[in-house]
């Protein structure tokens, strides 16, 4: 198989599994708002009965009831063991500022001129005629306007990165390539050639918005890349030792952005969402090769970094829940090359006679071509001549299929 269809039958695999985790957490997002409308619409349906709301919950502070037994008893405690420190008669009115779910706390005169004793009389003795609501400021109510004017925002996303790779893609398949021709050369029998583009892996940002008003805000977030391209070979020597060579190019990349944001109201739950502006990236990029047989060992492992300046934006579909906390579904796009990485690598041969010949070198990371296949190499200043090489490059532009919450304060 050609590298080209390799890459692409590799990307055609992540973009469907990235399409498919998008589809399920939209059926989530779907489920969790339909929930939310659920509830919302039978709340002044149920009696209040919670012992300690939430801020802002409507808390009755007093409800008015009418007696419906022919002669109630108030009780000393909320149980029907409990002694009775008196009677009311049906139709009586009372007032109550205390109910559990079973007993309404009232206070009761006993005897003429007596002591006024408080007490707890069953609801199913009586019928609450009236009700008087108190409701309290409330972080989360859907119709609370100070969320959408100026204030600030926080935005936490994940999800998928797709990128280029460049170079870095290029070479580390190259050098995989060539070890796996080197090991077929030898007489050795592929049971298993598995290679793995770098050009995706998970990624996870967090944002901090400024809201201007009800449409537009600046934000500054920091992004987090994850992502390998793990290659192997399994192959055997004469039909009996079972070898697996690994060829793994890795990245952790890091990003800081200042972007614009601007939201449009769609419906009065659907929002559409864009943002974009600056950002800067550090980058951490290692490989690792490791082969062996009876009769050879390598090792090789390079590590470089280097840091650039590029863009970050992304258009998405806000699904809120209320004027407070939203789900986000957002694709953003990203672009970031890094020309000149910095590092060392260290190349360990072993062959048959046993004497272990170590390489050591420092300075830039190399893209060399010429051969039948190009490779990376971290070469010292002016190492490169008669080598038909450039300073690599690791192209990390591309894609984020993510979804993530926002919350507004």
């Amino acid at each position: 198989m050609t590298r080209s269809g390799t890459t692409w039958g590799i990307l055609e695999r992540t973009g469907r599994r990235a399409g498919l985790a998008l589809g399920v957490f939209a059926v989530l997002v779907l489920i969790v708002v339909h929930a939310s409308f659920a509830a919302a619409s039978t709340t002044g349906a149920t009696t209040m009965r919670a012992r300690a709301p939430f801020a802002g919950q409507e808390v009755s502070k007093e409800w008015k009831l009418r007696v419906t037994a022919k002669s109630a008893g108030i009780h000393r405690e909320q149980d029907t063991k409990s002694p009775v420190i008196g009677w009311v008669a049906q139709g009586k009115e009372l007032t109550s500022t205390v109910y559990d779910g079973e007993w309404y706390m009232i206070t009761i005169r006993t005897g003429e001129g007596g002591m006024v004793l408080p007490g707890y009389i069953s609801r199913f003795d009586v019928q609450v005629i009236e009700e008087k609501v108190d409701k309290g400021p409330d972080f989360w109510d859907a119709s609370a306007e100070s969320a959408r004017r100026k204030g600030l925002t926080l935005k936490i996303s994940g999800g998928y990165s797709l990128f280029s790779g460049g170079d870095i893609d290029a070479g580390a398949m190259g050098m995989f390539n060539q070890a796996s021709a080197t090991a077929m050369a030898s007489g050795f029998t592929t049971i298993k050639n598995d290679p793995k583009a770098f050009h995706a892996g998970p990624e996870g940002g967090v944002d901090l918005i400024y809201r201007l008003g009800p449409r537009f805000g600046i934000g500054l977030g920091g992004s987090y890349l994850n992502a390998k391209g793990e290659s192997s070979l399994q192959f055997a020597e004469n039909n009996v030792n079972y070898q697996t060579m690994w060829n793994v190019p890795a990245l952790k990349a890091y990003g800081v952005r200042l972007e614009a944001y601007y939201n449009a109201s769609l419906l009065p739950w659907l929002g559409l969402t864009a943002h974009g502006g600056p950002a800067y990236y550090h980058a951490d990029y290692n490989y690792s090769r490791d082969y062996s047989t009876t009769t050879y060992e390598e090792s090789d492992l390079q590590a470089a970094k280097a840091d650039t300046l590029g863009f970050h934006g992304g258009v998405g579909l806000s699904i809120g829940l209320n004027a407070r906390i939203a789900i986000l579904l957002e694709v953003q796009v990203r672009y970031a090359r890094f020309g000149d990485l910095k590092g060392s690598e260290k190349l360990e041969q072993t062959p048959s006679d046993g004497a272990t010949v170590i390489k050591e070198t420092s300075g830039s990371l190399y893209f060399i071509e010429g051969g039948a296949y190009p490779k990376l190499a971290v070469l010292a200043d002016g190492a490169t001549s008669g080598l038909n090489a450039r300073k690599a490059v690791l192209d990390i532009s591309g894609v984020v299929l993510a979804g993530g919450v926002v919350i507004r304060f």
